[in-house]
């Protein structure tokens, strides 16, 4: 169920997260959860927890602090983006 839920992709794969979440919360009935396929080169930074990021991009992996900060602004600016205007 996992490697359903959690794709490897960001926002691009915002429809496939969003469904499969219904799904689960929802009486599906037998119905599958859709495996997110990712297309082309994307680019993953992850936070440790350390104050750090671990950006990974085609064959390159790199660790830092300025990573952190490029995910926290990347994050911000996606957030910002689709937040809901009240």
């Amino acid at each position: 169920m996992g490697k359903h839920l959690v794709p490897a992709g960001g926002g691009r794969a915002g429809v496939e997260v969003c469904g499969n979440l219904l799904k689960l919360v929802s009486d599906n009935g037998g119905r599958t959860l859709k495996t997110f396929r990712r297309t082309g080169d994307y680019l993953l930074i992850f936070n440790p927890g350390d104050g750090t990021g671990l950006f990974i991009r085609k064959n390159k992996v790199l660790y830092g602090r300025i990573f952190l900060t490029v995910k926290d602004r990347l994050d911000r600016r996606f957030v910002n983006k689709y937040q809901s205007i009240s």
